[in-house]
């Protein structure tokens, strides 16, 4: 879910991207030249963001089986999807507020400020639900789990919870579970 509102504040940058690369910009509209070289280099950077969360999200979809790798591109891609936060709300006000400078800086800092703290707020409501729907889930019992050891000890083929009680038990003992011996009590 929070991938998915990061999603959507991706399309302010899509349509300055639009705005600077099919529409000419007049020069005469920017205050001063440092302004104007400003302006250029925040485009850029903005589009090196963009390209950067696109990326990612591509990866994302096909390198969610590499647990740890995944999480790692999910960190960057958040930050990525901040970055484009920021930029693009910077953008657009000086886009529309092209006099000042500093005050489309403290608008932008204000703005982002303030939609990144509502984006973490529904990223841990929704976090908090997955995590409590998990711990509402029932856990396998000691004779699931003796007869899932009992019909593949290689723990390949076994369900998805008792594989994962059964790795418990190998890493605690691993000679009472090769044995046959499964002892529920070690966990």
């Amino acid at each position: 879910m929070s991938s998915l509102i990061g999603r959507l504040y991706l399309f302010p940058s899509l349509l300055i991207l639009y705005y600077l690369f099919l529409t000419p910009i007049p020069i005469h509209t920017f205050p001063s030249p440092d302004a104007q070289n400003l302006f250029v280099f925040l485009s850029f950077f903005s589009f090196l963001t963009f390209s950067i969360t696109f990326l990612f999200t591509f990866l994302s979809f096909y390198l969610e089986f590499f647990l740890s790798f995944f999480i790692f591109l999910n960190y960057l891609y958040n930050l990525s999807i901040y970055l484009s936060i920021y930029l693009s709300i910077y953008l657009s006000i000086y886009l529309t507020v092209k006099k000042s400078i500093y005050l489309s800086i403290y608008l932008s800092i204000y703005l982002s400020i303030y939609l990144t703290t509502v984006i973490l707020f529904v990223t841990t409501i929704f976090t908090l639900q997955s995590l409590s729907l998990s711990l509402s889930l029932p856990l396998p019992t000691i004779s699931h789990c003796r007869c899932c050891l009992s019909r593949d000890k290689s723990f390949s083929l076994c369900h998805h919870k008792c594989s994962s009680l059964a790795a418990i038990v190998l890493s605690l003992s691993p000679s009472n579970v090769h044995s046959g011996n499964f002892l529920c009590s070690n966990i």
